[in-house]
């Protein structure tokens, strides 16, 4: 493979490497050890996977990665879909953009993280992914900070004055950052805070058009789902940007009247903000612990219903904390009088998920299975709607797979979408398909875009038991439906499923992960069909088949004894029927 090393000049200060050929392209501070730059260029992906996670989306996976010359953030971004990846692949990746940026930004003294190098995945000219490695800052989100440690008034006096400077230097270079939320600005140990990701960034000379701009890192700022710990710490960063001369001259012209650094925020929370997240799990040790990690940034209750655990599944839920768990109440006594226990009727059970819900605290539940896991889009999405006034009653939300560690963009296990975010009152359960499904009555419902993500194979043991229950379950279905299972059936239809997914619906292009997703999906349909043709066997040939088949031959005996035959003669004799 060839190599050009070529030098580059982006800042005079700050010298720059580059190598290239016809698969990738890196680009690195000279000053980076060369060992590091060996391994983001021979196999990034690796370099990613062992590294500690700190963040993972659909199109966005960011990892703290150790090395004794520090610390650093290795960022990978992808294009998601097939069709997303064609759009884009002529376009100048993520981290490139984010590379060239940073660093203007750096140079005109805004604080951000350096980068250190990139590096593009490509197929000659398209690309396919990119890799951005920065100086790792230790510390926290702002949203994070302010949702769950309640700093003192003076801290946030102080944190205000600097986001209120950041805003000011970005009008003067006339810079949109397009992102400017609370998740994306970082205070490290010391209080500084610090801007990052910059692959949205816009530069607009023009001045009115900027500043039409700013009114959405305005409204993305104060959005209500970044206060909901202490709304009034709203107005104290609002009050901090309207002292900026840049806010001062937006107001005084004709964009004052509707932007959103014009209105005073809330200073309590409304009751159409809070939501409960609902989990119900029975030995899901092997899930539970990302499940909750997931959703612990946007949930103000986090209720775990056990229906009869005997793993470590509550052991791991009490370790994670701020999680709420009911479990063992008695429901109404049956007609016998005897008191049924609620964690006997199973996970899978109407009346289970109907008294769960129950004992949610806030009037919308979003309900998860323990398999499944909420990205950080969704989560901002579902914020977004309770924060809006939602006039529906509930909100479907489909599912996207994750096979072992690697999101699926052609997934096999594809399911429609169901209802997963409504509210209490309006609710009521049902089985479907050997599931409980929410129904509204009144049909007042909706969908919203993104995507749940479940983790489809977490380990091969819990797969195969998945795959097995599943097959058993649809089956019976099938079964009491009327329908036979046959011969043909049986050979063609995995065949039929593998070939519609990996080759109609582009499996192939999830590599090897894809293969495996495949292969066991059409092994799926095959347990199926196997367990349609068992249910459907005679009662005969569902008993041993192992058969005695020496029976005793009846030889006539005389009432008197011939003397001419001995007494071991006249004894009875088994011979082969």
């Amino acid at each position: 493979m060839l190599r050009a090393v070529v030098p580059l000049t982006i800042d005079a200060s700050i010298p720059v490497e580059s190598w290239r050929s016809f698969r990738r392209l890196i680009e690195w501070d000279s000053d980076l050890p060369r060992d590091l730059v060996e391994r983001m260029w021979s196999d990034p992906g690796t370099l990613l996977a062992e590294g500690e996670k700190l963040q993972e989306k659909l199109r966005c996976t960011v990892a703290r990665i150790e090395h004794p010359a520090g610390q650093f953030t290795w960022k990978h971004h992808n294009w998601g879909t097939l069709g997303r990846t064609l759009r884009k692949s002529f376009s100048q990746s993520p981290a490139k953009k984010s590379w060239l940026e940073c660093r203007y930004l750096q140079a005109a003294g805004i604080p951000t993280p350096r980068t250190r190098a990139y590096v593009d995945q490509r197929f000659g000219p398209f690309k396919r992914c990119s890799f951005l490695l920065t100086d790792y800052i230790a510390g926290t989100s702002l949203y994070r900070l302010l949702r769950f440690e309640q700093p003192k008034q003076e801290f946030l006096e102080d944190l205000a004055q600097q986001v209120a400077k950041i805003w000011q230097q970005l009008d003067e270079l006339g810079v949109w950052h397009n992102d400017f939320k609370t998740e994306n600005l970082l205070v490290d140990r010391a209080g500084k805070v610090w801007l990052i990701d910059f692959e949205r960034m816009r530069h607009i000379p023009d001045r009115h058009y900027l500043r039409e701009r700013q009114m959405k890192d305005a409204r993305d700022f104060l959005h209500p789902r970044n206060y909901r710990s202490d709304p009034r710490v709203a107005e104290l960063f609002r009050e901090a940007i309207l002292a900026t001369p840049a806010a001062q001259s937006t107001l005084a012209g004709p964009l004052g009247v509707a932007h959103p650094l014009s209105r005073e925020t809330h200073s309590i929370n409304r009751p159409n903000q809070l939501v409960t997240v609902l989990i119900t799990c029975r030995n899901a040790a092997d899930t539970i612990v990302g499940c909750l990690a997931s959703v612990r940034d946007m949930a103000d209750e986090i209720l775990v219903a056990n229906a009869g655990s005997n793993d470590e599944t509550l052991q791991l839920v009490r370790q994670f904390g701020g999680c709420r768990i009911i479990e063992s109440v008695l429901r109404n006594r049956g007609a016998g009088g005897a008191a049924e226990d609620i964690t006997d009727m199973g996970v899978e059970d109407a009346a289970f998920e109907s008294w769960a819900a129950s004992h949610a605290q806030h009037d919308w539940i979003l309900r998860l299975r323990p398999e499944e896991q909420l990205h950080g889009e969704l989560s901002r999405q579902v914020q977004d709607l309770l924060a809006s006034e939602p006039t529906l009653e509930g909100y479907q939300i489909g599912r996207t797979a994750c096979f072992r560690g690697k999101w699926l963009r052609f997934d096999p296990f594809q399911s429609g979408p169901s209802i997963r975010l409504y509210r209490k009152q309006a609710a009521s359960y049902e089985m479907r398909g050997g599931r409980v499904e929410v129904c509204i009555p009144s049909g007042n419902i909706g969908r919203l875009k993104s995507q749940l993500v479940f983790e489809a194979c977490p380990n091969l043991q819990h797969c195969l038991k998945n795959l097995a229950s599943s097959a058993k379950r649809d089956a019976e279905i099938a079964y009491e439906q009327g329908s036979l299972a046959s011969q043909k059936a049986l050979l063609w239809r995995p065949i039929a499923q593998f070939l519609k997914s990996f080759l109609l619906r582009g499996g192939y292009f999830d590599g090897w992960a894809g293969l495996d997703a495949t292969i066991l999906s059409a092994f799926a349909i095959y347990l199926r069909e196997a367990t349609l043709r068992d249910l459907e066997r005679p009662a005969i040939q569902q008993t041993s088949i192992v058969h005695d088949r020496w029976k005793p031959l009846k030889v006539f005996v005389p009432s008197e004894p011939n003397p001419a035959m001995s007494s071991e003669e006249t004894c009875s004799v088994r011979s082969a029927a």
